[in-house]
């Protein structure tokens, strides 16, 4: 006689974790999650129905089905979660109803194993059937990798340059699909506001149109305070801040001169590279002390 199946519901914590960041490793193991399930409610609709049926209070009521039937309830819960979190941004009328059969039955009182499988089957279906209308890009694994570290590597400047926001994902994204020039492109948008900055803060006005007297100004009023300034800690430490700010310059040139002339030339890998982590260096750099409102 076949024993009643259990599902385990601690393997799909990994999941809650993956959702964040969705991978194509996620949707595998949903769909290994819900082949499970329907083998699971099937091998045990056949072991109730070789038992007396659902008729069979005995059978219901008994320590092994009760068991199964609870573990398998907090399994269907938790992958409803994981399957909504994952695919909430399509918005699919017909998964989200899918998912919420498979709720339905985890808050029913009078749960069938056949049941089960027809709501998980048609879950499979939803998402199968939906997916096929959309394309998918994969990105290359360190790139991807850089990706997902954006939040992260950018936190402290889009704290103090909150307008940078977008450009910076845009920067980081295009470069990791390999639009090199794109992501220059966004690079240059957020040194508008660095630089934008930096120059209020030396007494300059900052003209995008005239970018290198801007940078050629920037570099000379520095000089000029390392002159001007008393000798001391204070001194020093602007000194410092600003010959920091100002050694980037270097990278910023060319891809700022294409910039503002339009399609001058094309980025390859390497200098877009380049550019975007100089530009994130630049402006974690400037967020130390410098902000948005300081110009605004």
């Amino acid at each position: 006689m076949t024993a009643l199946w259990k599902c385990e519901p601690g393997r799909l914590w990994s999941l809650l974790d993956m959702v964040e960041n969705f991978r194509i490793g996620l949707l595998r193991l949903i769909q290994f999650e819900l082949h499970i399930l329907i083998a699971v409610s099937d091998q045990n609709q056949t072991y109730v129905e070789d038992n007396g049926g659902y008729k069979n209070k005995d059978l219901l009521a008994g320590p092994k089905h009760t068991s199964t039937l609870s573990k398998t309830t907090s399994e269907v819960q938790l992958l409803s979660k994981v399957v909504e979190k994952a695919f909430s941004d399509l918005c699919c009328i017909h998964i989200d109803r899918a998912i919420s059969g498979l709720q339905r039955w985890a808050d029913s009182d009078e749960k069938q194993w056949s049941d089960l499988k027809a709501r998980a089957v048609a879950l499979r279906e939803a998402i199968n059937n939906e997916l096929n209308e959309y394309c998918y890009y994969q990105y290359p694994k360190s790139k991807g990798q850089k990706l997902r570290a954006w939040n992260d590597d950018w936190k402290d400047a889009v704290k103090a340059f909150p307008s940078i926001g977008r450009d910076s994902f845009g920067a980081t994204d295009c470069y990791a699909m390999g639009y090199n020039t794109a992501s220059v492109f966004h690079c240059m948008r957020i040194l508008e506001y660095g630089i934008s900055a930096l120059a209020a803060e030396l007494g300059l006005s900052f003209d995008i149109q005239n970018w290198q007297n801007i940078i050629d100004q920037i570099e000379s009023k520095i000089a000029e305070q390392r002159k001007a300034l008393p000798r001391g800690t204070e001194k020093n430490q602007r000194l410092q801040f600003l010959s920091e700010a100002a050694k980037e310059f270097f990278y910023f040139k060319d891809g700022w001169r294409n910039y503002v002339s339009h399609n001058r030339g094309d980025y390859d890998d390497s200098q877009a590279l380049s550019i975007l982590d100089h530009t994130r260096s630049f402006m974690l750099h400037l967020s130390t002390q410098l902000s948005e409102q300081g110009f605004s």
